[in-house]
C-alpha cells in the first residue's frame, strides 16, 4: 500500500490513522471469518422461556424500578426507502405486471400515503381515479417514488406515512415515539441515528410527533461518525480512488453505530430498528415485552453486581466460584471448556473478566423464513458463547454449517435491551468488546467498476460478541418489520 503525502493529510482529516487502513487492507486478504457454529440456540438451551407467572412478576418489578433508572430508546434510522420499493423500481424498468404489481395497484386506497399521492397527482393535473381506470401505473408508481411527486424511493423509512389513526398519518418516527411513550417511564428519551442531510425533515417530524404525545420529551439525533470509515479496494487489493484522486472510503455499515452507542450515558438503552413497528391499536403486546426484556436484565444484572461485590473481597469461597460460574455458563451464554483445570485464582480472575462486561438481554421469534440473523451457539478457542450470527457469517458451502444453520428454530428481530455500565456506575468502553475479526465483505459497483468494501462487525454480531448475552424468547407478533411496500397491507399495519 503506497499512500502520498495528500493521503496521509486526507485520512488525518477525517481522524483515521494510517494504520486502520492498514489493517483493512489485511482484512480484505483474509477474506470473510467464518463463525465455528456448534448448534442453534434453542428453548431452555441458550433462550429463556417464561411462565406466565414469570412474565407478569417480571413486569412488576420493571414498572417498580424505572424511576431510578435513565433510560433511552436508540434507534437505527439511516436507511433509505430504496429496497422497500425494489419490486416498483423493476416495473419502471420492465413495465411487466407481476402478482406483487397488481396487489400494490388493488390495495393502494389502504396504504397511509394515498392522500398525498392523490394530491401531487392533482398538482400535476393528474386524477388517481382516471389513471388507475386507463391502467396508466406507471405515471402513479413513479410519482409515488422520484423527485418529481413524494420521492419515497430516496427518503429514509422513518420519514414514510406508514400508518393512520382518526385520520392522522403517522410515520415510524411518530410510532417509535408512542412506544417509547408507554415503557420509558416520567420522561422518554429517544436517539435516532440519521443521514445529515435529512436533519431539518427529521426534526419536523420528530416536533410532529411530540406535540401528539403531548409531555416532556427529550431526543437526539446523531450521524455515523466519518472516523468510522472503511477504504474500498479493487480485486487485487489496490486503493480504490474518486474522482478527485482521493481515496475512496465508504460508510463503514450499521457495525459503525457501536461508536454512537458508546457516547449515550444511560442506565438502560433499548434498541429497535426503524421501519419494526406496528399500529398503536396493537401496542399492547409490544409494551408488554418490551418489560419483560428489561425487567429480565434488571434481575441478572442485579445478581452480576452482587457477584462482582463478592468477588472485590479478599477472600472468596470455592463454591461460591462455582455458583458464579453456573450463572455465567447457564445464564448469560458463556461456556468455559476448560473450568475445571483451573486453580481457584485462575477461576477468580476469570470471573471478574467475564462479570465486568456490558449485558444485553435480546427478543427471539419463531423462525419463519425471515432474511437475517440468528441465535447460535458459537465456539472461540476454548469457550462456546451466544452469538447472534447472520447467514454470510457462517460458511455454507459446508454441509455440516449449512446442517446446523438450517436446524435454527429462531430469528433475530433486533429487539434488544442493554445495560452499558458496571456495578460502580462507570460507563463500559465498549470498542474494548468487539470481535474485530467478524467483519463483512461484499461486492460493490463504482464508476462501472467492480470493488471491494468492507463493513465493521455488525452492531449486534461481531459489535457485541463479548457481551454478557441472554436470550428471549417473545412472540411473533412483536415483529412487524416493513422490508417491502407491500408489507404494510398487513393487518399489523392497518
Amino acid at each position: 500500500m503506497k499512500l502520498t503525502v495528500s493521503d496521509i493529510a486526507f485520512l488525518k482529516n477525517k481522524n483515521i490513522i494510517v494504520a486502520d487502513i492498514e489493517e483493512q487492507i489485511q482484512n480484505f486478504k483474509k477474506g470473510t471469518q467464518y463463525l465455528d457454529i456448534v448448534k442453534p440456540a434453542s428453548l431452555n438451551d441458550g433462550i429463556l422461556d417464561l411462565s406466565e407467572q414469570e412474565k407478569a412478576e417480571i413486569i412488576k418489578r420493571y414498572d417498580s424500578l424505572i424511576k431510578n433508572k435513565v433510560m433511552t430508546k436508540f434507534v437505527p434510522a439511516s436507511g433509505a426507502a430504496t429496497r422497500m420499493f425494489k419490486n416498483l423500481y423493476t416495473y419502471l424498468e420492465d413495465g411487466v405486471l407481476t402478482d406483487y404489481i397488481q396487489e400494490f395497484i388493488d390495495n393502494i386506497k389502504s396504504f397511509a400515503f394515498y392522500n398525498e399521492l392523490v394530491n401531487v397527482l392533482l398538482l400535476n393535473a393528474y386524477d388517481i381515479d382516471e389513471l388507475l381506470e386507463k391502467k396508466e401505473y406507471h405515471l402513479i408508481i413513479s410519482f409515488l417514488l422520484e423527485e418529481k411527486g413524494l420521492n419515497y424511493g430516496s427518503l429514509p423509512k422513518g420519514l414514510l406515512s406508514f400508518h393512520k389513526k382518526n385520520n392522522k398519518v403517522l410515520t415510524p418516527i411518530d410510532e417509535h415515539i408512542a412506544e417509547g411513550d408507554a415503557y420509558l417511564g416520567d420522561s422518554i428519551n429517544l436517539i435516532f441515528t440519521i443521514s445529515e442531510e435529512y436533519t431539518s425533515l427529521f426534526k419536523e417530524k420528530i416536533k410532529q410527533g411530540i406535540k401528539q404525545i403531548g409531555r416532556k420529551f427529550d431526543y437526539r439525533l446523531c450521524y455515523q461518525q466519518a472516523t468510522t470509515d472503511t477504504v474500498a479496494v479493487d480485486k487485487n487489493y489496490e486503493i480504490v480512488r474518486d474522482e478527485q484522486n482521493q481515496i475512496l472510503m465508504r460508510p463503514g455499515g450499521h457495525g459503525s453505530l457501536i461508536s454512537n452507542l458508546n457516547e449515550i450515558d444511560a442506565d438502560i438503552i433499548f434498541i429497535k430498528n426503524i421501519d419494526n413497528v406496528v399500529s398503536q391499536s396493537l401496542l399492547a403486546n409490544n409494551i408488554q415485552y418490551k418489560k419483560i426484556l428489561a425487567g429480565v436484565l434488571f434481575n441478572y444484572q442485579e445478581q452480576i453486581f452482587n457477584y462482582q461485590k463478592e468477588l472485590e473481597k479478599l477472600v472468596v469461597e470455592e463454591h461460591l466460584l462455582e455458583e458464579m460460574y453456573s450463572f455465567l455458563s447457564e445464564k448469560l451464554g458463556t461456556i468455559n471448556k476448560k473450568w475445571l483445570n483451573f486453580s481457584v485464582t485462575e477461576k477468580r480472575n476469570y470471573l471478574k473478566i467475564k462479570m465486568n462486561r456490558p449485558l444485553r438481554v435480546c427478543g427471539m421469534v419463531k423462525n419463519t423464513g425471515e432474511p437475517g440473523g440468528g441465535p447460535f451457539w458459537v465456539a472461540n478457542k476454548n469457550e462456546e458463547t451466544l452469538q447472534i450470527a447472520e447467514s454470510s457469517q457462517i460458511n455454507l458451502k459446508s454441509s455440516y454449517y449449512k446442517t446446523i444453520f438450517n436446524k435454527a428454530s429462531y430469528f433475530n428481530p433486533v429487539d434488544l435491551v442493554c445495560a452499558v455500565k458496571n456495578y460502580k456506575g462507570d460507563k463500559f468502553k465498549l470498542m474494548k468488546f468487539i470481535d474485530k475479526k467478524t467483519f463483512f465483505i461484499s461486492q460493490k459497483s463504482y464508476r462501472g467498476k467492480d470493488i471491494l468494501a468492507l463493513e465493521h462487525p455488525g452492531l449486534w454480531n461481531g459489535g457485541m460478541s463479548d457481551w454478557n448475552t441472554v436470550f428471549v424468547a417473545v412472540p411473533s407478533k412483536t415483529f412487524a418489520p416493513v422490508k417491502m411496500v407491500n408489507d404494510l397491507l398487513k393487518k399489523e399495519h392497518q
